[in-house]
């Protein structure tokens, strides 16, 4: 985004938004989408929260010995030659059997355009008679599910975290950050939280373990967005159509 200049008023933002037309096979379209002022800097303007309703059941997911086998979320080489078309690649938007536990929205009813970092409160704890360890080493992203069950990674990233686990067995709850993201959520299609034991980006514990995974609290993600206009009359393409 920009402070000024263009279409945003001074104090606001402009923001970039790549939609499903495409211009040939392989080109997206954006939009530009201007709002008048940053959200969340001062107490009296909060950013806006769209609570959506999370769906799934609690998950026992295995973190294998080293973290191999591993989910890939990304491909060395292809997020710097691609863009943003990268984020939206459909190859790496799925988990692996054992290894993550996926909650779900209902479908859109209209399209939803999310401005922001994600949020959803889960909640840990080992599984009684399995190996487990002072703390889980977790991955979170956040994908789009369509009708057709086609999940698409938003955003090219994957949150990781370490999340100390309460002594005795007793289960420890957590507030998740997804990674930020502005990405055109369509109408019919789903949000999908995946939290995941393994990611090839990253080393995994040398130990194993096995983690019971839950929805905590109201079981809802609240989705940031940012209220704004389009500047553009019609999306257009960021290049030249290939």
């Amino acid at each position: 985004g920009t402070d000024s200049g263009g279409g945003a008023a001074q104090g606001g933002l402009e923001y970039a938004v790549q939609s499903g037309i495409r211009a040939g096979r392989n080109t997206s379209t954006v939009r530009t989408v201007t709002a008048d002022r940053y959200p969340g800097l001062t107490a009296g303007d909060p950013v806006r929260l769209v609570p959506l309703h999370l769906s799934g059941p609690p998950r026992s997911v295995l973190n294998p010995a080293g973290g191999y086998p591993a989910a890939i979320t990304t491909v060395p080489g292809v997020s710097g030659s691609l863009g943003s078309l990268a984020g939206r690649l459909t190859a790496l938007g799925t988990d692996l059997p054992g290894q993550a536990a996926t909650f779900a929205t209902d479908p859109m009813p209209e399209q939803l355009l999310v401005a922001g970092a994600a949020r959803v409160r889960i909640s840990i704890a080992p599984v009684p008679g399995q190996p487990s360890a002072p703390e889980a080493v977790l991955f979170a992203r956040l994908t789009e599910m369509s009708s057709e069950g086609r999940r698409v990674l938003l955003g090219g990233a994957v949150a990781p975290m370490r999340v100390s686990v309460a002594a005795g067995g007793a289960a420890t709850e957590v507030t998740v950050t997804l990674p930020a993201v502005v990405a055109p959520v369509e109408a019919g299609h789903r949000l999908v939280v995946s939290i995941s034991t393994t990611d090839q980006s990253f080393l995994g514990p040398a130990d194993p373990a096995v983690w019971r995974i839950s929805l905590a609290g109201p079981g809802d993600l609240d989705v940031p967005v940012v209220p704004g206009r389009a500047v553009t009359a019609n999306t257009v393409p960021p290049g030249p159509a290939a």
